[in-house]
């Protein structure tokens, strides 16, 4: 009976060793873990820079998504300062630029449907009928009924051409004023990364 009940002792201070060298281990290998993914971290960080200042670029090991400097953003305010000085020059006759853009796209296309217009211009269908509800009140254009019942298509009225005659001149001196703020080349190389960007997400 003693020597059955000194076993049961020794036997459970075994197990009880084993219990913490086991939670030792554990613990050990956390530690470790945690130096590694440290250090990984800190070996791929680098840093980007736009005009809003540096923003560590972080890769998945990163702690942080909201680190990342993102592209989208920087162009989104780029686009509306830069179309605000457009919308200025614009201004005395009444015309945003995003109406002017429409004015002189229906006029190349002559007789678009709404939908291939959306397509040229990368819009919504929905969004771009209701930015030609304005200019069609204003008399500049004409939504006609297009090739099939279901289809509308757009025509510019000889008040919108005579609208865009005068607006050229305005759009003109915005363009020659940015394009020399910026400098000719800088301004040509915008325009051509603009065109990868676009043609990198469809």
């Amino acid at each position: 009976m003693t020597r059955s009940r000194s076993g049961a002792r020794k036997a459970a201070k075994g197990k009880a060793v084993a219990v913490r060298a086991s939670v030792g281990e554990r613990k050990s290998l956390a530690d470790a873990n945690r130096r590694a993914a440290g250090s990984a971290s800190n070996s791929t960080t680098g840093s980007v820079s736009d005009s809003g200042g540096s923003f560590p670029l972080e890769t998945a090991s990163g702690d942080d998504p909201h680190s990342i400097a993102c592209t989208c953003a920087v162009l989104r305010r780029a686009s509306r300062r830069v179309t605000q000085a457009y919308d200025q020059a614009l201004k005395p006759l009444g015309l945003r630029l995003t109406q002017y853009s429409l004015l002189a796209n229906v006029l190349r296309s002559g007789g678009l449907t709404i939908t291939d217009l959306a397509e040229r211009l990368a819009m919504e269908r929905t969004t771009l009928t209701r930015n030609l509800k304005p200019l069609e009140a204003a008399g500049w254009l004409w939504v006609k009924p297009g090739p099939d019942r279901r289809s509308r298509a757009v025509e510019i009225t000889d008040e919108g051409r005579r609208v865009i005659d005068l607006a050229v001149p305005a759009w003109q001196q915005a363009e020659r004023e940015l394009r020399k703020s910026m400098g000719e080349e800088k301004a040509a190389q915008l325009r051509q990364l603009l065109s990868v960007a676009m043609e990198s997400v469809d």
